[in-house]
């Protein structure tokens, strides 16, 4: 197994589409708060 040195996150959070689905209220700022979650963690 391959030790990581570096690993990368991409958090997106959508909380307006289209096409008749329903507005969501909370995936911004679960996004937002998992990233600064991220950054305490972080070494």
């Amino acid at each position: 197994m391959t030790d990581f040195t570096h690993s990368l996150a991409v958090l997106i959070g959508i909380d307006a589409y289209t096409g008749g689905i329903p507005r969501l209220t909370t995936a911004v700022n679960d996004a937002t708060r998992l990233a600064h979650t991220e950054d305490e963690a972080r070494p």
